[in-house]
């Protein structure tokens, strides 16, 4: 059971990274991921205190986060 817990964590810090970076790539339209970097930290931040959980630190989930952003057309 605890290895499924895990996982369901890992998704939910995932999903909140991909959330970052798909959201921040509309919102700083015309930078790049390292341009847009601090504000994207910045807001995984802001939105991870929203939840009740710890969740994962930034450089944990940046990788996820850029690969969202990337993945929604803008490098």
């Amino acid at each position: 059971m605890e290895n499924q817990t895990q996982t369901l964590t890992d998704f939910d810090d995932n999903q909140l990274a991909y959330q970052i970076g798909h959201e921040g790539c509309d919102r700083y339209l015309g930078k790049s991921f390292d341009e847009a970097e601090t504000e994207l930290k910045r807001d995984y931040e802001a939105l991870l205190a929203q939840t009740s959980r710890p969740g994962l630190a930034w450089n944990k989930v940046k990788d996820a986060v850029r690969d969202a952003w990337d993945q929604s057309g803008t490098t």
